[in-house]
């Protein structure tokens, strides 16, 4: 069944939305100066240089990571945002957190800050219905990669059961997206709220960019509705 999720598309590229929380911005927590920062790609080499700075951090004062990320490799993310979750670890949004860091290091955080006009965005996950660039690989490379990606299915999977957050969020705009050309969705703090990504907060009354550096596609936002069908990649069970 090609069900669609019921959306409201509130506004599109060249207008801005508002990102507002009940918290005052001036009652927000923020991360030290010298907090572990991840800027750029994720890739096992800036996962790694986080957590070398994580450890010498040591005791001295509560976990912070500070991110500028347009996303990266899911293995290193994933690798991360567990770490972070373990760890108790909170994020401060300092621009852009964008594919797998969205889909991994911002909800994995007790605590998640977003900078004046940093951007949350998502455009699926491994477990999205169509990867781009499948139907080009090999029958072996298109075997390969469909293992591999069932086991990042299933690690993704467990985080969010852990989180307790409703995997949902993952789709929940990739048919939008698709059927608009835009190049991904974000949402106001009270939405992802409905998927259970709670612990969020803005600095202030800042305008959600609707545009990514180097990408002409728009980001839209949405405020998906969680009870809709889904014909989402399955692992074992689809009881989600």
């Amino acid at each position: 069944m090609n069900t669609l999720c019921k959306w409201k598309l509130t506004l599109l590229c060249g207008v801005a939305v508002v990102n507002s929380t009940s918290a005052a911005a001036a009652n927000v927590a923020l991360p030290p100066a010298d907090s572990p920062a991840l800027r750029g790609p994720i890739t096992t080499e800036s996962v790694d240089s986080v957590l070398r700075s994580l450890a010498a951090s040591g005791q001295r004062r509560p976990r912070w990571i500070v991110v500028s990320s347009p996303g990266g490799d899911v293995v290193a993310a994933l690798r991360l945002a567990e770490f972070m979750h373990q760890r108790g670890l909170s994020i401060y949004v300092d621009g852009i957190c964008a594919s797998s860091c969205a889909n991994y290091l911002f909800p994995a955080a007790k605590e998640k800050v977003l900078g004046a006009g940093a951007l949350v965005g998502w455009h699926g996950s491994p477990a999205s219905e169509h990867i781009d660039g499948l139907e080009s690989l090999g029958a072996g490379q298109r075997q390969a990669f469909q293992k591999s990606r069932q086991e990042m299915i299933g690690r993704e999977r467990r985080l969010y059961s852990d989180l307790g957050i409703d995997p949902r969020l993952l789709c929940a705009g990739d048919r939008t997206i698709e059927k608009l050309g835009a190049l991904g969705w974000t949402m106001p703090i009270k939405s992802m709220a409905k998927f259970g990504l709670k612990g969020v907060a803005s600095m202030g009354s800042s305008p959600i960019p609707l545009r990514v550096p180097h990408h002409a596609e728009p980001i839209v936002v949405l405020d998906p509705d969680p009870d809709c069908d889904r014909s989402y990649m399955p692992v074992a069970t689809k009881n989600y």
